[in-house]
């Protein structure tokens, strides 16, 4: 069964949960929601960012979990600015519904949402929605965390959801940034014992070796090795939408990096001008981890304005 993870955005909550109830039923929810489901032999999961707009990571949260967007909304506010900045940064696949569509044509021209479909309504996208093929990607099995607990009887759970290539029971895998080893015991697949996790596939993994304190929420899973570092020398392109560059001319500016589901304060030293693709440094708080062709995002948390400041491809 191919898995679906279709992360649904905008800035009312009403309306998010509109269209997850229309695709699947609610599971957990914390800083995102999971609503879960099947059809026609898809596995289907649902990610609403919950916390969005009050904080930020919890839209890059919820578009790092999956393979489609629903950008949901009736009018163009600041926080659909940002859905838009991040989900075109992220190069993804998805759909608009608004009671009018047409008039975010302006707005994502020259974006990866340009070539996104519109509709009016959710019944009228559901199918379009549902039918959406994601590609596996081939390579060493990588999967990202989003949580981890004990559970008595069982032992060190962590779920996430795979990234890359397929994970089987008894692999051996190293967290990152941690370095720390990791033995599959055994896979659930929507509640479902399973010899092995495909690529897109939200899993659940008993884990030997590692415990929910040796391996959390944003820690990558993999057999392949990845880049661990506190600082990087790399090309930052900003968004054409900021009002003011990244960086400043004579100090540095602390903003935040995102790779995957890690969030990590960071500081840069060099300036990227609205629209423009500039070499800085960044100097993080801690280790970060990251693999070729990961995508970093630079992230203002506490700006009033556009928050998705910039990327960066690793």
């Amino acid at each position: 069964m191919t898995s679906l993870n279709i992360a649904v955005i905008g800035e009312d909550p009403s309306l998010r949960e509109k269209v997850c109830h229309a695709l699947a039923k609610k599971g957990t929810a914390d800083e995102i929601a999971f609503y879960n489901s099947s059809f026609q032999g898809k596995l289907v999961t649902c990610v609403d960012a919950v916390q969005f707009p009050q904080k930020i990571p919890s839209l890059v949260f919820a578009l790092n979990l999956s393979n489609y967007c629903v950008l949901i909304a009736n009018s163009l506010t600041p926080a659909v600015g940002e859905c838009i900045v991040a989900a075109d940064f992220l190069a993804k696949n998805g759909c608009i519904i608004s009671e009018n569509p047409d008039q975010f044509a302006p707005f994502v021209k020259n974006t990866a949402l340009e070539q996104w479909k519109r509709f009016s309504s959710i019944d009228e996208a559901r199918t379009e929605i549902l039918s959406f093929e994601p590609n596996a990607v081939e390579g060493p099995a990588k999967g990202v965390v989003d949580h981890s607990f004990e559970v008595k009887g069982v032992g060190s759970v962590a779920l996430g959801v795979m990234l890359r290539g397929t994970l089987k029971v008894h692999d051996k895998l190293t967290a990152f940034p941690s370095g720390k080893a990791v033995e599959v015991r055994s896979i659930q697949k929507q509640d479902h014992d399973v010899e092995r996790a495909e690529c897109w596939d939200r899993f659940g993994i008993s884990m030997k070796g590692a415990t929910s304190a040796d391996v959390g929420k944003g820690d990558f899973l993999s057999v392949a090795q990845f880049k661990t570092v506190s600082q990087l020398d790399v090309e930052v392109e900003a968004s054409k939408f900021l009002k003011e560059p990244i960086g400043k001319t004579e100090s540095k500016e602390t903003l935040h990096a995102s790779v995957g589901l890690q969030v990590v304060p960071c500081e840069l030293t060099g300036q990227a001008n609205a629209g423009s693709k500039t070499r800085v440094k960044l100097a993080f708080q801690k280790p970060i981890a990251f693999d070729a062709g990961d995508v970093l995002l630079l992230l203002r948390l506490d700006a009033k304005g556009l928050r998705v400041a910039g990327k960066a491809v690793l």
